[in-house]
């Protein structure tokens, strides 16, 4: 930071800690007249700030739009990849095709979380929007990394923050969290993206507040709250959301993703957010049929609709989608294990405007309904696993949106050999294809044959299993090379269990210069070289994962530190990988994000390596065996504040004391494994106060890519 940028920040946050010190708590029994006066004076020293450290420093942007508009706050949450026009008020993660395809993206959004100003609850409109247009016209780079005005409700200026806590939480928060409780209100600090008419984007999902707090935030949003994320607040009931969701009659995207929401809190959505447009309730498993009727009736505009996980969701809920919803888009139905071709093909049939449909491991849907559709714009499908799908419907399916169809999931489906290639052919704008199949009727020839037709791809997952137990492919290092040579764009490539070698892997590095990620998993002639080749050829990868290689060890791993734009490597069941590679990774590759290594011989020198890594945000250490009880106190004492994610399998030194000074110490945590510690009983759970916070004590269900 340059020195006139501190000057920027020290002037602003003066000014701020000025109007704070002029707020009127929410029990004071002054009226808000009272501080008028202060807020104007604050006001235009925040002014004069501004303008002076804009003037002393060429580098200080100067906005002259007015604040922030939806659409920048969307492309937080919107999938990247995403094709098609989509709705620039919608951020909601299901609104994106591909995010349909994948059954939905990650929950959270956000923005910048460097500076922030601090309003408190009472304060008159029209000084918001003041601090708000000022702080747009001065604000250096480094303040926000979006265009988005970020402001904190808060009655006072934060405390700091108190240590850990055992035992419940009074605020319904996380131990950790700035709330407190003044004059009978908490103090927290959600983010929000701000308009000239007021708050139109919130985002609840990663903020470690109360469920009071939250509903305050809500309530005093209002009627001009457009897009509202409560995803994975696991402490809110479905009485809380109702609440919640009561006032906000102007919504028109909903994420209630991995919460306890039910028919009930549909019900009040259909019945108080009329103009609704996106709704995602993944995983929300104790939804049923009422609930989904009642939205489709009460939310006529709605387009996009994420039911993914919505496991008691049966045929009536899509006829009433069929009914109500022709005009939708967007459908997610992965793991609707209750749904049939005969409610699939209603939806075919009536929603001819779909562009994006997911009926992954719905294992009941198959030609019947698919081969109804009636759509011809269709972008996204995914029918992995649906065993009752045959090459014939994807083929129709293909010819029928040939221009319009880039994204096509089809895992272990099981078309004869040579089907595939036909798909290809006539899909020629496919960008994504996921073709792990069943067959095990895949070869060189079928390989070049695919990319040559589709040679936009790239995001590429090929394979082959046999359905026994073992892998099989007559893929060699011939396909692989002409693959390479056919597909220029590729950008993420996963290959299983065929028989390429320590020269394909040569091939592809130093012929696929876009190429961001690649995973092979069991391919058995994979050895250090590999490994060797990647950092030689392709410094520029940003995923690189090797699972089930008995040949690998650290001596390869430790290669791959040359690869400074490494975020994630994956080592599952690689015994030959120790402290050795993975500590040279952790100090080499600062932006790693993502590290995985179960059944590796790493100790507890890797964990405190992993630990430096300020941008750590998964660690998976299951399986172990070379660890110890110091690995959990050095993860509790000094674990980076994005750690979202942690496993720690089949650790069997693992104890309630040890999960419990996790939790308290790492707020930020979203999801935490530790199935098969014979020593971790559900009282870990019941004193979990982080809302977030979910603890697995059963297997993790692992994705093979």
């Amino acid at each position: 930071m340059s020195s006139s940028e501190k000057r920027i920040v020290s002037l602003v946050e003066l000014c701020v800690a000025k109007l704070c010190d002029s707020l009127v708590p929410p029990s004071s029994p002054s009226p808000p007249s009272s501080s008028s006066s202060s807020f104007a004076a604050a006001h235009a020293a925040l002014a004069a700030a501004a303008a002076a450290a804009a003037s002393s420093d060429s580098r200080a942007r100067v906005a002259s739009s007015p604040a922030p508009t939806h659409h920048e706050c969307a492309d937080s949450s919107s999938s990247p990849s995403s094709t098609g026009p989509l709705r620039a008020h919608t951020p909601s993660a299901c609104a994106s095709p591909s995010s349909a395809l994948d059954g939905g993206a990650k929950a959270g959004g956000g923005g910048a979380r460097g500076f922030v100003p601090l309003v408190g609850w009472d304060t008159p409109r029209e000084v918001v929007d003041m601090i708000a247009r000022h702080l747009l016209a001065t604000r250096p780079p480094m303040m926000s990394r979006k265009l988005e005005a970020l402001v904190v409700f808060t009655s006072a200026p934060p405390p700091p923050p108190a240590p850990p806590v055992s035992g419940a939480n009074t605020t319904g928060g996380s131990p950790n969290a700035t709330a407190s409780t003044v004059g009978g209100d908490e103090r927290v600090q959600p983010l929000f993206s701000y308009s000239g008419g007021g708050i139109d984007c919130l985002d609840l999902s990663r903020e470690p507040i109360g469920v009071a707090a939250a509903r305050r935030v809500a309530h005093a949003c209002g009627a001009s709250l457009r897009s509202l994320s409560v995803a994975s607040f696991r402490a809110m009931s479905p009485g809380n959301l109702v609440d919640v969701v009561a006032p906000l009659s102007g919504l028109v995207s909903l994420v209630l993703d991995g919460t306890a929401t039910e028919s009930a809190v549909l019900q009040k959505v259909a019945e108080s957010c009329p103009h609704l447009e996106s709704l995602s309730v993944r995983e929300c498993d104790k939804i049923t049929d009422a609930g989904v009727i009642a939205v489709t009736r009460g939310c006529p505009g709605l387009y996009a609709l994420n039911l993914h996980g919505c496991s008691l969701v049966t045929d009536a809920s899509l006829s009433a989608i069929a009914e109500f919803l022709p005009k939708l888009e967007i459908l997610s139905l992965k793991l609707c294990k209750s749904v049939t071709d005969t409610g699939v093909k209603k939806i075919c049939q009536s929603c001819s405007q779909l562009r994006a449909l997911n009926v992954k491991l719905c294992h009941r849907v198959g030609d019947t309904s698919l081969g109804a559709m009636t759509t011809t714009q269709l972008q996204t499908l995914n029918v992995s696993f649906c065993e009752g799908v045959s090459a014939t419907s994807l083929i129709r399916i293909a010819q029928a949106c040939s221009n319009s169809l880039t994204k096509l999931s089809m895992q272990y489906i099981q078309p004869p050999y040579g089907k595939l290639a036909d798909i290809a052919r006539e899909a020629p704008n496919l960008t994504y294809l996921h073709a792990l199949s069943v067959s095990g009727s895949q070869d060189d020839t079928l390989l070049a044959q695919v990319t040559e037709s589709c040679p936009d791809i790239t995001r590429f997952y090929f394979g082959s299993f046999d359905g026994n137990g073992t892998y099989s492919s007559g893929v060699t290092d011939f396909g692989i090379s002409a693959m390479a040579h056919n597909l220029q764009s590729l950008q993420k490539l996963s290959l299983c269990s065929i028989w390429i070698t320590d020269e394909g892997v040569n091939d592809i590095t130093r012929s696929l210069k876009a190429l961001q990620s690649l995973c092979l998993l069991d391919c058995p002639r994979i050895t250090d070289a590999a490994l060797v080749h990647i950092s030689e050829n392709a410094s520029q990868l940003r995923i690189v994962q090797m699972l089930y290689h008995s040949h690998l060890t650290s001596a390869g791993v430790r290669a791959l530190s040359t690869c400074k734009e490494l975020r994630e490597v994956r080592f599952s069941i690689v015994t030959g990988v120790d402290d050795e590679g993975i500590v040279a990774l952790c100090n080499s590759c600062t932006k790693l994000q993502n590290i995985m290594v179960p059944g590796s011989r790493i100790t507890d020198a890797a964990v405190t390596a992993a630990m430096q890594l300020k941008d750590l945000t998964e660690l998976d250490v299951s399986q172990c065996p070379r660890l110890t009880a110091e690995s959990a106190a050095v993860i509790a004492r000094a674990a980076p504040q994005n750690l979202a994610k942690l496993s720690m399998e089949g650790m069997m030194w693992v104890r309630n004391s040890h999960v419990s000074g996790i939790i308290s110490a790492c707020t930020g945590l979203r999801e935490f494994f530790v199935a098969d510690c014979d020593f971790v009983t559900g009282t870990t759970i019941r004193v979990n106060t982080n809302p977030h916070l979910r603890v697995h004590l059963s297997s993790k269900t692992i994705s093979m890519f």
